[in-house]
């Protein structure tokens, strides 16, 4: 349960929400939580909700599992895949995936591929595969699942049947994979 946001006290989710919403989102937020009966402290990067209609076709996940508590945040749920897009089920770049999957401290931003169910490229080659960091989709920078998710529906919108999504390999230069939208 969370008790304290950036060292304001809250009792109800409410309180806790308007404390979250005064971030910008990539701030830090210093979260004091109630866990298996210990207070502790706990920080979380801020980042954009996405927007109900995306979270509805990703059959809500991403949504917080633990609302009557609020958000856990920290490190303990910190590399739990988010929403699945394009096949993919996306995990912020963060200490616990940087370790998992060897990513080195020289990639910045972008979110790290758990999984991915045949995303290959239009041309059916070069696949995204396990710890592959999406940098970019279309033209815009991302830095969560939620940014990818918004640029794949943005592009469908303009009736396009493929994004380019900027991926980093092993820490090497960013290679632009052109990968099929479905539906």
């Amino acid at each position: 349960m969370v008790v304290a946001v950036d060292g304001v006290p809250v009792k109800t989710n409410t309180e806790m929400t308007r404390e979250v919403a005064k971030a910008q989102a990539g701030d830090t937020i210093r979260l004091d939580v109630f866990r298996a009966g210990k207070e502790r402290e706990v920080d979380v990067k801020s980042g954009t909700r996405p927007a109900e209609d995306q979270l509805a076709l990703n059959g809500g996940q991403g949504q917080d599992q633990d609302d009557q508590d609020g958000p856990s945040g920290g490190t303990e749920r910190q590399s739990a895949p988010g929403p699945a897009v394009l096949g993919m089920q996306l995990a912020p770049l963060n200490a616990a995936t940087r370790g998992e999957f060897n990513i080195p401290d020289s990639v910045k931003g972008g979110v790290v591929v758990r999984s991915a169910k045949s995303t290959c490229d239009v041309s059916g080659d070069n696949c995204l595969q396990r710890g592959d960091v999406i940098v970019q989709a279309g033209d815009r920078e991302v830095a969560s699942a939620g940014d990818v998710s918004a640029a794949v529906s943005q592009w469908k919108k303009a009736g396009r049947t493929s994004i380019p999504l900027g991926v980093r390999r092993g820490g090497q230069t960013t290679a632009f994979v052109p990968i099929k939208i479905e539906g």
